[in-house]
């Protein structure tokens, strides 16, 4: 691996990201008879040949010293047009081929405890291929044979207050290189949504959305870091079902839902249309079908969908204090949610 490494190490002079690509690609197939593709990270080593630390490895050399090149935006946003109204119900549910997520821990306890953790949330490539390789080797490795070679493993390029959280582009590079699958560049997440911290009522509220191409009838599998309420990876699932994709798992390193499912019971979906009417996808922009069973499962704590008002009011002023001690100022709007949360704090600061 040798010369694999050496390819990958930045050279003298100012040479350009695709040349440092180039030659990464030409090393990896002179030392593991692997190839690349240029849409997508294709394993360069042979899952079958070389170990999971050392795949690892390769994976934060390769994104740490090799960045990514910048995202085209889609067409439709270059030329101006509003995107986000098509994408802004969710309506595909996650199907059931996503029910149940791989995943290795059910508390972030042992994540937080890595002496790495806090350099791979923000956005250090290295950090979070350590924090993989000495937490994750066997369970990337196990998980990987359950997908084979035919899949795109895709994460939310999500940013979080502190930068660009590297640990599921770490993980859903890693995937593939198990197992010979391709880990998808295209997709991104548009907007900064801030749920580490957030209560439930904030998650639910502060939706991702996403961007990029998706490839028709392709066979995706979600990964993510840490899944709470699973909303995140809801949305995503969502995006990519409405553009044609399929989605045929979920891997995460940390599944925190209290049903460790992601669909919801059908009897609870139908009390929730009963109790509320079309108020959930008027208040959060989510058809009760696409819920998740954590979202599902809190929404129907509430009796009335004023009170679900009410709360989101509260969530959103916990949001603004959280993200204040954070050092970050204010929080961009979400669409018909927003009209709703500003007329609801006018009236409170009205009647104070």
């Amino acid at each position: 691996m040798t010369a694999l490494f050496a390819a990958c190490a930045a050279p003298t002079g100012t040479p350009s990201r695709g040349m440092l690509r180039r030659q990464c690609r030409s090393a990896a197939r002179r030392e593991c008879g692997g190839s690349a593709q240029h849409e997508q990270i294709q394993a360069p080593i042979h899952p079958t040949t070389t170990s999971i630390p050392t795949c690892l490895s390769f994976s934060a050399t390769l994104l740490h010293s090799t960045p990514m090149l910048p995202r085209k935006t889609p067409p439709a946003r270059r030329q101006g047009h509003d995107t986000e109204a098509a994408a802004t119900i969710r309506t595909h549910p996650l199907p059931h081929a996503a029910d149940k997520p791989c995943y290795l821990y059910t508390n972030d306890a042992a994540l937080k405890g890595h002496a790495d953790y806090k350099a791979a949330k923000a956005g250090n490539a290295t950090a979070a291929g350590r924090l993989l390789r000495d937490l994750a080797a066997d369970f990337i490795k196990d998980t990987a044979r359950q997908f084979g070679d035919s899949v795109l493993f895709v994460a939310p390029h999500a940013r979080e207050a502190s930068g660009d959280n590297a640990i599921p582009q770490m993980l859903a590079t890693a995937l593939a290189i198990a197992s010979g699958g391709r880990a998808d560049e295209s997709i991104v997440q548009r907007e900064r949504v801030f749920h580490t911290g957030a209560d439930p009522m904030e998650r639910i509220s502060l939706r991702p959305h996403f961007d990029g191409h998706v490839e028709p009838s392709a066979n995706y599998v979600l990964v993510d870091d840490v899944s709470t309420m699973g909303t995140t990876i809801a949305e995503l699932g969502h995006f990519i079902q409405s553009k044609g994709g399929q989605v045929g798992g979920v891997v995460l390193l940390v599944n925190a839902s209290r049903t460790a499912r992601l669909q919801p019971p059908k009897v609870t979906v139908r009390k929730i249309q009963e109790r509320y009417g079309h108020d959930i996808e008027a208040i959060f922009g989510i058809q009760p079908q696409a819920l998740t069973a954590d979202e599902a499962g809190y929404l129907i704590g509430f009796r009335t969908a004023d009170e679900i008002r009410n709360r989101v009011a509260k969530a959103r002023q916990e949001t603004h204090l959280r993200l204040r001690a954070k050092g970050i100022r204010r929080l961009r709007p979400q669409g018909r949610l927003s009209r709703t949360l500003r007329a609801i704090v006018r009236s409170l600061k009205r009647t104070a």
